[in-house]
């Protein structure tokens, strides 16, 4: 990694979270690091989220590049202007509701430095207002992103495909990614919902090298209204849209 480079960039986009962005930003300051870029991107929040995020950077010696859009233009298009905006060799998209987990980015840092890979995995919790022992009885506290060989570096684009789909999570943020692999063609599509499950497949053909971290490196936050919460026909819809063309 070039000295004039950042090693990682971490990518926020943000619409209306003024409840929970004060967490997800300081999660990041506590491990923050020199060798890091954060940038946000407020998506034109009816609430109070550009105000609290301005504050915030205001307050904080951590440097913290702030985006806009003129518009509201949805998750998708939010997540492409960050991703022009990166300058890091390795990307990590978090959705400003969620957290990191503690030493996340020193265990990232470790096998970046050590193994260089196009891709790492990392599992999740699930973070909810009450938990209960159902949850709790479901695995919530720890749920796995891959099912394959961990700890080490592969380069089977088999088994990466065979141990994504048989977890499901195709969530872009329990993956971060060398920017390269994005190159000037593969961006998230506007207007839909479950982005994640189009372009997420896409990646994954371009990655050759990657390594799965069985650590819970991200608090994912339950909440009503998100888009996972909900179930509709465009959900269904797009969800049908993403499984075409991923394979000839």
């Amino acid at each position: 990694m070039r000295a004039s480079t950042p090693w990682l960039s971490i990518l926020l986009p943000i619409y209306n979270v003024e409840d929970y962005l004060t967490d997800c930003l300081d999660s990041i300051a506590r491990q923050y690091q020199p060798g890091i870029e954060i940038i946000a991107l407020d998506d034109c929040s009816t609430d109070k989220s550009a105000v609290y995020l301005r504050q915030w950077a205001d307050s904080h010696s951590i440097p913290l590049k702030i985006l806009y859009h003129t518009q509201n233009r949805g998750l998708s298009a939010a997540r492409n202007t960050l991703l022009e905006e990166a300058r890091g060799d390795y990307l990590w998209f978090i959705d400003s509701d969620d957290a990191l987990e503690q030493d996340a980015i020193n265990q990232l840092r470790y096998i970046v430095e050590r193994h260089q890979p196009d891709l790492v995995m990392c599992d999740f919790r699930v973070w909810r207002e009450q938990q209960r022992f159902k949850h709790v009885w479901r695995g919530e506290n720890h749920l796995h992103s891959f099912s394959g060989a961990e700890k080490t570096l592969l380069q089977d684009p088999l088994a990466l495909f065979e141990g994504i789909y048989r977890k499901g999570h195709l969530h872009i943020w329990s993956k971060i990614s060398k920017r390269s692999l994005w190159g000037d063609d593969l961006r998230f599509p506007e207007g839909r919902v479950m982005e994640d499950m189009v372009v997420t497949p896409q990646l994954l053909l371009r990655v050759q090298r990657y390594f799965y971290m069985p650590e819970v490196w991200i608090a994912y936050r339950q909440r009503a209204g998100s888009i996972l919460a909900s179930r509709n026909q465009k959900r269904i819809d797009d969800m049908a849209i993403a499984c075409r063309g991923v394979l000839p």
